[in-house]
């Protein structure tokens, strides 16, 4: 099972890219709760990149979503041209100074990590790259 897509770093193409993902990882056959997880991690994971990855957006820039899988786990591979990130570095969030107003956010990478059983980025000539992958129990 595979699916590729390439979109504009904007949200409104995410949304488009994010329903055609949706609907081809239900023809997969997947346990629901992880193809949610999947979503969730795909979800975060790209909006996290349009939102803090990219300031003005110029042609040539692109966020490649690139999903495999088999009967026991899926690999997903996140490509895009923005500012560089180093997802290992991102601290845990301080519930803390949220719950008490003085911190919004910063929980998207521990989402993901929390989700997904690896998760791995690194940049190579000038694009951020972003693997996950779930693994599950086979559908019987």
């Amino acid at each position: 099972m595979k699916y590729k897509i390439q979109f504009m770093p904007v949200l409104f193409e995410f949304k488009e890219a994010k329903h055609a993902l949706e609907e081809e990882l239900k023809t997969w056959g997947l346990p629901f709760m992880d193809m949610m997880d999947i979503l969730l991690a795909v979800d975060e994971s790209i909006t996290n990149i349009i939102l803090h990855g990219y300031g003005e957006i110029h042609a040539d820039d692109y966020i490649q979503l690139e999903v495999s899988g088999d009967r026991d786990s899926v690999l997903i591979c996140i490509a895009d041209t923005g500012r560089e990130f180093d997802f290992d570095a991102t601290p845990p969030p301080d519930i803390r100074k949220n719950l008490s107003g003085n911190k919004k956010g910063g929980f998207g990478v521990h989402l993901i990590k929390s989700v997904m059983n690896t998760v791995e980025h690194t940049r190579q000539n000038n694009v951020n790259i972003l693997t996950l992958t779930k693994r599950f129990k086979p559908v019987t």
